[in-house]
């Protein structure tokens, strides 16, 4: 195979990576989307929250750390939060966890799942909780 023909079928290759990739981050984004949810990843050894545009919209642009995010959560849930994410990082493993976070003068229930990855990265989704129901684990609380 030719220098010029070897070439040729790199730079196809590699066309054709960058259109999976444009296509898995349009499903992403579209299955995000349907669902209302925020994406978020949290580098733990630099202490580094970034999120999509929904994870901003619930949070109300204020997180950037951890203890930013810790500072969201109504205190009844902080140490609910604080142990789900330690047994996380210490068993690299994955967590589902609801909680109240303070959004301007009311309180928000949300369900997030994450998951850690090398004890260095975590990341997850998170979605208000819209439905109020009985058998729920609990309602909205001021």
């Amino acid at each position: 195979m030719s220098n010029l023909s070897h070439l040729r079928k790199l730079t196809e290759e590699l066309i054709t990576k960058d259109k999976q990739i444009k296509e898995s981050e349009e499903l992403l984004r579209l299955a995000l989307s349907s669902a209302d949810a925020g994406a978020w990843t949290w580098n733990i050894e630099l202490d580094v929250v970034n999120g999509t545009p929904k994870f901003y919209e619930l949070f109300g642009n204020k997180i950037s750390t951890f203890e930013e995010f810790i500072n969201c959560i109504h205190p009844d849930d902080v140490n609910d939060v604080k142990c789900a994410v330690r047994n996380s990082i210490e068993h690299d493993s994955s967590y589902d966890i609801n909680y109240r976070i303070r959004c301007e003068d009311k309180w928000k229930d949300v369900y997030a799942s994450g998951k850690t990855l090398g004890h260095t990265m975590m990341t997850g989704i998170c979605i208000e909780n819209k439905i109020s129901c009985s058998s729920c684990k609990r309602g909205n609380h001021a």
